[in-house]
């Protein structure tokens, strides 16, 4: 009898070891889910700061729309469409024409004579009409200061 007690303490341990085990385990692999989910987010915006950067690097020595296409344009990935310019990218930031991971978008308006303020915003290509990933908004000085 006594030895039917022990076995019975024994089973019932071992039950809740497991029980344990396997909720620590689903804990885990959700914690673990989720970083992978905040890895990937952040690999996004580390890509789309690094391409709105070369974006506005490029503006700088650009006079128009036309000739910052020209400028950022590598291999037909750059255009204008609908007043923008676009250029569009793959998931390793390479330039591609078509199925594009990343899509910069670049606005300008020219405040006075000498300064044009420009807006850079970077899309994901995979999802259409959703905010930005990323924006930059900065201006340029095209002419010699008065003296």
């Amino acid at each position: 009898m006594k030895k039917d007690g022990r076995i019975t303490s024994f089973y019932i341990e071992v039950l809740l070891l497991t029980l344990v085990l396997i909720m620590i385990v689903l804990v885990l692999t959700r914690v673990f889910a989720l970083g992978r989910a905040e890895s990937s987010t952040a690999a996004d915006l580390t890509r789309a700061v690094c391409l709105a950067q070369n974006a506005a690097e490029a503006i700088t020595d650009c006079r128009s729309a036309d000739e910052l296409a020209a400028a950022l344009d590598e291999g037909g990935n750059a255009g204008i469409r609908n007043g923008l310019v676009e250029v569009r990218y793959d998931a390793d930031m390479r330039p591609c024409t078509d199925g594009a991971r990343y899509i910069v978008r670049i606005s300008a308006e020219e405040r006075t004579d000498r300064l044009i303020e420009f807006s850079v915003a970077v899309y994901r290509g995979d999802a259409p009409g959703r905010e930005p990933i990323y924006t930059l908004d900065s201006a340029v000085f095209t002419g010699e200061a008065d003296a």
